[in-house]
């Protein structure tokens, strides 16, 4: 008798094992989608991490030479409004800015 079962046993636990199967591929498959929806939405928020960083590193550069630009430009309007005056007499006298050699001993060499 129990050799007429197994036949029938066995297609049991086929058609079991079968439908086991079958409801884990569909569980990994609903599984893997949302896995994957995850990950390209934690790629895409970290490609645009990277951008916003890229974008403040540009304008923190951009201000950095602006601002050296605006240093420079700034002592140079200064020096110029200022020592105008000065540096056409130190010029005719022999001497560089603000009356100063800049280093330079100009006095005469036969001064004695």
């Amino acid at each position: 008798m129990l050799e007429k079962k197994i036949p029938e046993i066995r297609a049991h636990i086929e058609r079991l094992v079968s439908k086991e199967f079958g409801d884990w591929l569909i569980e990994i498959r609903a599984v893997s989608r949302n896995l994957g929806q995850l990950a390209i939405g934690q790629a895409s928020s970290a490609r645009q991490r990277e951008e916003d960083l890229r974008i403040k590193q540009c304008q923190a550069e951009e201000q950095s030479r602006l601002s050296l630009r605006d240093c420079v430009y700034a002592l140079e309007d200064e020096d110029e409004d200022e020592d105008d005056q000065h540096d056409a007499v130190g010029l005719i006298n022999g001497l560089g800015n603000n009356g100063h050699s800049g280093g330079f001993d100009l006095t005469p060499l036969c001064n004695a």
